[in-house]
């Protein structure tokens, strides 16, 4: 027979088996919440403890494996890991990720945007407070914190109040080994649409690169463009600067901007690179609006307009579909010379530009673009009617791509949504594991 349910008392938790307890977090760790070092780390010496911090935190309770950095024993000492430790992340964009240590990683110590709670291990197993925080439930109440909050953080006063439905120790592993392996098949299958989808990309890639750089008619004659990788381009394209082919200019930004934001649907559409969508050709709406008087320390752009991301999603051109103001992590062109506004825009998402974007004069990783680097970039033009043919071949590939791509990207959320809600099912009762039924 079913054991009886009873309210948890917790709204997106709803009923709990009855022999089961909730509790928050700050009842179920042997010692209080810790914040990690406020300290720079150091270059990765094997024989200091590796410094986590939230940006090596991976999926799957993985660590990366690149730009791994070190802290001072010294430093370290009152920050080093002990087995089972959970982290939580408490503030940017991966705010409420988690990461269990353990000692196979190696002497290590978290850093100052990382919490640490050392569970008590006679009341939680550390997996099983990791796959409570790695749900659909989890992510309900995550969002019922940021309703409270302008910004998207969450402290350790925060954290001591999330909620765990509980059974005992004994039937925590059973549910542990039962997730670790259904999880497991999931994880595959998400790895095989992920791979599908970086195939996808990288063909789209070569695709523009080899169109904008060779063009539609391989049998006209040739000459050097005098880029290794690139070889040869048709003999009657131009090379030039994008300087000498249109205008450019930097958004602003008024500050403080929390000032300027504006809840009236009649203000100006404040357009920022989290307004993207992934694979979009097209900006088609905002989140935020800013008030009339933010125009003045910021840049007014129109629909149609080709804007390129200046940071963050670096390099990333977009065409508006909307008019608004945008910020200085945005370049907007203007003024075509003897060159097709869309043909650019397939200019800029070739590997043509991106690698002259990324790389500076002196062989360094460039992290933001300015107007100059942009400006002196070079592209390789056709006449203005091959260009038009261009596009439209462009257009026509792209738009099949991008519809696989898109059905792809939402198999790929439908199997993540599965594994959160498959875990919450079983780490709030919902369903229990075949050894305790």
């Amino acid at each position: 027979m079913a054991e009886k349910m009873k309210p948890s008392g917790i709204a997106w938790m709803d009923d709990i088996p009855h022999s089961w307890k909730c509790k928050k977090l700050k009842y179920l760790i042997s010692k209080p919440l810790q914040y990690g070092a406020n300290e720079e780390g150091c270059d990765f010496d094997e024989t200091y403890p590796r410094y986590i911090r939230i940006t090596d935190i991976e999926d799957n309770n993985q660590l990366k494996s690149d730009g791994k950095q070190s802290l001072l024993p010294a430093v370290a000492a009152p920050y080093i890991l002990n087995d089972g430790d959970v982290l939580f992340a408490r503030s940017g964009a991966t705010v409420g990720k988690t990461f269990i240590y353990n000692s196979e990683v190696g002497c290590a110590a978290f850093a100052g945007y990382l919490i640490r709670a050392s569970v008590d291990k006679k009341q939680i197993l550390s997996k099983y407070l990791y796959y409570c925080t790695i749900n659909s439930g989890y992510d309900n109440w995550k969002n019922s914190v940021f309703t409270q909050a302008t910004i998207q953080n969450i402290g350790a006063d925060k954290y001591a109040q999330f909620s765990i439905a509980f059974p005992p120790i004994t039937e925590q592993q059973c549910i542990i080994d039962f997730l670790d392996t259904q999880c497991a098949k999931i994880d595959s299958v998400i790895a095989d649409i992920e791979k599908q989808i970086e195939t996808l990309q990288k063909y789209k890639k070569s695709l523009i690169t080899e169109t904008v750089t060779k063009g539609l008619n391989r049998s006209v004659p040739m000459k050097d463009s005098g880029i290794d990788w690139i070889g040869d381009i048709p003999m009657h394209w131009d090379i030039h600067r994008i300087k000498d082919t249109c205008s450019l200019a930097r958004g602003g930004s008024p500050r403080p901007i929390n000032e300027y934001l504006s809840d009236n649907p009649n203000d100006l559409n404040w357009i920022r690179i989290g307004d993207t969508v992934k694979g979009s050709k097209y900006i088609i709406q905002t989140e935020q609006k800013i008030i009339k008087s933010g125009l003045s320390n910021s840049r007014l752009v129109h629909e149609g307009d080709l804007l390129l991301t200046n940071s963050m999603s670096f390099g990333q051109p977009y065409i508006l579909k909307i008019t608004g103001c945008i910020h200085d992590g945005w370049l907007v062109f203007s003024d075509y010379r003897g060159i097709d506004k869309l043909f650019l825009y397939y200019a800029l998402m070739s590997e043509l530009c991106y690698i002259q974007f990324k790389t500076s004069v002196a062989g360094a990783v460039v992290e933001n673009l300015s107007i100059d680097k942009v400006g002196i970039s070079k592209i390789f033009v056709p006449p203005i009617e091959e260009q038009e043919r261009i596009v439209k071949y462009l257009d026509a590939k792209c738009v099949i791509i991008d519809e696989i791509l898109l059905k792809k990207e939402e198999q790929l959320e439908t199997m993540k949504q599965h594994k959160k809600s498959l875990i919450y099912e079983y780490v709030t009762g919902k369903k229990r594991v075949t050894e305790v039924n």
